[in-house]
């Protein structure tokens, strides 16, 4: 019985925890998080520290995540030469609920024209940027200074690139 108290005082403990679930914010130091590649490579943000870090993250069945990702891809040679680094991340596949395999990965690069990193973030959609119900598309910036400078769920491109804009100091 003791047993079992415990076990149900250290369950509802961690699920009432602030840093359990908690979503990072703004101004938050931004822990190191990974996603696997097209080509099965592992990239974490971490490895462009020094670089202002945007994370796209979409699903292919996605109709908004389409469009921003085709506007997106035309237009990110502004940051050519410049400490950024994008990085499109598919929670899910061309299906609702499918995972983004490395054929689908690989499809959404060519068919939008991606100039930049393209991973797969299963289920994940931001999940830990964004307090549920999650929403697609959303875009998350880390400062160069590893800490999150902007968050946002469906953007414009325009507002997105203002806050890369002043992430970089331009």
């Amino acid at each position: 019985m003791k047993n079992k108290a415990l076990g149900l005082l250290l369950v509802v403990f961690f699920f009432l925890s602030p840093t359990a679930n908690a979503v990072i914010e703004v101004g938050d130091d931004v822990p190191e998080f990974c996603w696997l590649m097209m080509t099965q490579k592992k990239v974490c943000h971490p490895q462009f520290v020094g670089n202002v870090r945007v994370l796209i993250y979409g699903a292919g069945w996605c109709p908004e995540c389409n469009k921003e990702m085709a506007e997106l891809a035309k237009r990110v040679g502004e940051f050519d030469n410049q400490p950024v680094t994008f990085i499109s991340l598919s929670a899910q596949g061309d299906l609702q609920g499918t995972p983004p395999t490395a054929e689908f990965l690989k499809s959404w690069k060519e068919r939008h024209n991606i100039p930049f990193l393209v991973a797969a973030s299963f289920k994940d959609a931001g999940r830990y940027f964004f307090a549920p119900p999650l929403f697609i598309p959303n875009v998350v910036i880390i400062g160069r200074d590893n800490r999150l400078a902007f968050k946002a769920i469906s953007p414009s491109i325009d507002v997105v690139f203002a806050e890369v804009r002043k992430a970089i100091g331009r």
